[in-house]
């Protein structure tokens, strides 16, 4: 029955009607307890004391209480672990301390050297996976702008590698004079004036072969000259004489002096 007093006297409610009962210890494991009390006043009395020292310190038990009734120490309520750690694993693994209750910091991991030795990859340390990344490096671009370099890039040394071109520019043809302009990087074909094949024989036909760029120089055959001094003074003879010595590149001197190793008198 819940009382409420007033006046020294023992009520069930303020509203009239009053009923009137014993104020007393209604606990029955009470040293005090009072049968006919029927208003608990709070004077009990036990005979096992709080001892004071009922809490563990553990909060993740809660905090105990002395029962009293019961003579014992009762548990507190139960404290629910809290989830710690926040993902990031630079901070170390965050976990949950049943002594304290609340969330301790965990070790920082020790950040490894992340060098691969690679040149061609971009090494680094990701703080959140705590692991190490390795992005590929896109090669530079090797143009030194030199048309007479072959540019190159070598991945394994991440270095530019510039090697000079040696150009053939003979185009086979024996006629042209090739050379190579190295400021225009182009092979120049000069075209090559035949030279003289006149070797200063008249027993010899000489002449230019341009498909093989050589002076060709063939014997003749003499003419037949006919010493008879009649057949000599007869128009037709000496113009057939002229014209087998013309044939033969043969000069004639009118005088009687025969040029180029040959002789003949009219």
């Amino acid at each position: 029955m819940r009382c409420l007093h007033r006046a020294g006297a023992c009520a069930q409610s303020l509203v009239v009607p009053i009923a009137l009962g014993i104020e007393g210890c209604t606990n029955p494991t009470a040293e005090n307890y009072n049968p006919n009390a029927s208003c608990e006043d709070g004077s009990c009395v036990f005979i096992c004391p709080d001892p004071g020292n009922c809490d563990d310190g553990q909060c993740l038990n809660g905090a105990e209480w002395w029962n009293a009734t019961l003579c014992q120490c009762a548990p507190g309520e139960p404290v629910i672990p809290a989830n710690c750690d926040d993902g990031n694993c630079y901070n170390g693994l965050e976990v949950w301390d049943d002594m304290s209750c609340s969330c301790l910091a965990g070790e920082p991991p020790v950040i490894p050297n992340c060098n691969d030795n690679i040149c061609s990859t971009l090494d680094v340390y990701d703080p959140f996976i705590c692991e190490c990344t390795h992005e590929f490096i896109d090669p530079p671009s090797c143009d030194d702008g030199d048309c007479n370099t072959l540019d190159s890039y070598i991945a394994s040394q991440c270095t530019c590698v510039h090697t000079v071109i040696v150009p053939l520019c003979n185009d086979g043809d024996c006629t042209t004079e090739d050379t190579y302009d190295a400021q225009i990087c182009l092979c120049i074909n000069t075209p090559i004036l035949p030279p003289s094949c006149d070797d200063g024989d008249c027993q010899t036909a000489d002449s230019y072969n341009s498909s093989i760029c050589e002076c060709e120089h063939e014997p003749i055959a003499l003419p037949v000259c006919d010493d008879n001094p009649a057949a000599r003074q007869t128009p037709t003879t000496v113009r057939a004489v002229l014209v087998c010595l013309r044939r033969y590149r043969l000069r004639v001197v009118m005088t009687g002096i025969v040029r180029r190793q040959m002789c003949i008198t009219f």
